[in-house]
C-alpha cells in the first residue's frame, strides 16, 4: 500500500512537471488582431481604435496585438464582411445596413425616424435592449459575432433647390440615397425622387446637377465635401444608423479567456472614445459646413408630419425585422 501510494504520488509530481510547460506555453501565445475599415486614418473611427490598440496591448502585455488597416485597404464593406466571416480577417466594421442580408434583425436601424438624437440612440444601444439586438443579430449571423456598436451619426438631407421643413418640400426633388428598400421607401413616401447611387459617384453627380441632394451623416457630408456642392443642408435626422464592431468566430473561439475579457473591455475603450471624437469632429464639421451652405432644424412639430408619413413603412417591414423586438425597442424609448 504505502509502495503503491509513492508510485502515484511520484506519477503526479512527474506529470505536474511535464504540463507546466505546456500551461506556460498557452498563457503566452500572442495573437495579432487585423482590423480594416473604410474610413481615413484621422477619422474618429480610427482615432477610437487606436485607444483600443493602446489598452488591450498594454493589459495582455504584448499577448494581443491590434494591427490598424484604415482607409478600405483590404477592400470595401462588403469585402471586409465576408472576409470575417471566413476568418480570413479577425475584425472590422460597417453600418448596420450592410448586415441586413445577414441579420433581419439588423434592419430595425433602417426604420426612419426611430431616434431623435445620438445620446437617445445611446441609452438604448446600451441597455439591456441593446444587447438583446445584439444577441438576435448573433443568432441569426453566420461566421460573425458583434461586439459593440460603433458610432455613424444620425442622416440628414443636403440639397440645391430649398431648404427641407416639412415633407412638401420634398417633392419633385431626385435624392441620391442607399441601395436599401426600407430607405427607398421612406422617401417615396415623404414625395421625394429617391436615385440609389455609390457614395464614391455622388460629388460628381450633384456637381452636374444629375441629383438635386443627398442624404448622409454629418461625417460623410463633411468628409467628402458634399456641401461645396449643395446650397442647403437640413438637419432632419431621419436615419440613425450605428455601426457594428464584429469579430471573426473563427478567431474568437481560438482565443483563451483572459484574452477574450481584454478584447471585451478594449471594446468598450473604443465605443467610448469614438463617441466623444465624433461629437467634436461634428461640431467641428457644422462650423465648416454653415460658411458656405444654409443650416436648418427641423421643429418636433415639423418632425412628426414626417414621422406620421412614414408609418406605412414600419407596417411594411415590422415583421420581416420581427415585431416583437420592434415593439420592445419602440416601448423603451417611448
Amino acid at each position: 500500500m504505502k509502495r503503491s501510494s509513492l508510485l502515484s504520488f511520484v506519477f503526479a509530481t512527474a506529470m505536474v512537471f511535464l504540463l507546466c510547460p505546456l500551461v506556460s506555453a498557452a498563457s503566452s501565445k500572442s495573437y495579432t488582431v487585423k482590423y480594416s475599415h473604410s474610413q481615413p486614418e484621422d477619422h474618429f473611427t480610427n482615432l477610437a481604435l487606436l485607444e483600443m490598440k493602446k489598452y488591450i496591448e498594454e493589459k495582455s502585455q504584448g499577448r494581443l496585438q491590434l494591427e490598424l488597416f484604415p482607409n478600405g485597404q483590404l477592400g470595401g464593406d462588403r469585402q471586409l464582411i465576408e472576409s470575417v466571416q471566413m476568418g480570413t480577417l479577425e475584425m472590422c466594421n460597417s453600418v448596420t445596413a450592410s448586415f441586413s442580408s445577414s441579420s433581419k434583425a439588423a434592419m430595425l436601424f433602417d426604420l426612419p425616424f426611430l431616434f431623435t438624437s445620438d445620446e437617445d440612440a445611446y441609452k438604448i444601444l446600451d441597455s439591456e435592449i441593446g444587447q438583446a439586438i445584439i444577441d438576435q443579430i448573433n443568432k441569426e449571423a453566420k461566421g460573425f459575432r458583434v461586439m459593440t456598436f460603433g458610432v455613424s451619426g444620425l442622416r440628414h438631407i443636403t440639397n440645391s433647390a430649398r431648404p427641407i421643413h416639412v415633407p412638401s418640400d420634398l417633392k419633385g426633388i431626385k435624392l441620391r440615397c442607399m441601395e436599401n428598400p426600407v430607405h427607398l421607401d421612406m422617401f417615396r413616401a415623404l414625395g421625394a425622387n429617391p436615385t440609389p447611387m455609390s457614395i464614391g459617384e455622388v460629388y460628381t453627380a450633384l456637381q452636374q446637377r444629375t441629383v438635386d441632394g443627398q442624404e448622409n451623416p454629418i461625417t460623410n457630408i463633411y468628409g467628402y465635401k458634399f456641401y461645396e456642392v449643395q446650397k442647403y443642408l437640413s438637419l432632419t435626422g431621419h436615419i440613425y444608423m450605428p455601426q457594428l464592431d464584429i469579430v471573426s468566430t473563427k478567431f474568437w473561439n481560438s482565443l483563451p479567456d483572459d484574452l477574450k475579457k481584454i478584447l471585451e473591455e478594449g471594446e468598450l475603450i473604443r465605443r467610448d472614445a469614438q463617441r466623444k471624437f465624433a461629437k467634436e469632429y461634428d461640431n467641428k464639421a457644422i462650423e465648416a459646413i454653415k460658411k458656405t451652405t444654409a443650416i436648418n432644424e427641423l421643429t418636433p412639430e415639423e418632425v412628426k408630419q414626417f414621422r406620421d408619413l412614414c408609418a406605412p413603412v414600419y407596417d411594411k417591414y415590422k415583421n420581416n425585422i420581427g415585431a416583437e423586438l420592434v415593439d420592445k425597442v419602440l416601448k423603451a424609448i417611448q
